[in-house]
């Protein structure tokens, strides 16, 4: 293997395991304690949650959700749409 074909790989498998930052919306499945669904496999515990201060939550409330690089942490940034339902 030549050297530039050692760094290609070495960089894309880094790039991988890295997970970069993803936003994504997620949406307040419950309160206490917090979680948010990513999706109809995933939740996030709030454990895994950093905070923007100020937010009110309330259940079914969308967040704009960001992944931290390494995708062990989530940023949720803000509310992207306000709960109709009550």
């Amino acid at each position: 293997m030549e050297l530039h074909e050692a760094l290609q790989l070495t960089t894309l498998k880094a790039m991988e395991e890295s997970k970069p930052a993803e936003p994504f919306v997620g949406e307040i499945a419950a309160l206490s304690p917090l979680r948010i669904k990513v999706n109809d496999k995933l939740a996030i515990g709030r454990k895994s949650l950093i905070m923007a201060k100020g937010l009110d939550l309330e259940l079914g409330d969308k967040v704009l959700c960001i992944r931290a690089p390494g995708g062990q942490k989530f940023y949720v940034i803000c509310e992207v749409e306000k709960n109709d339902t009550a």
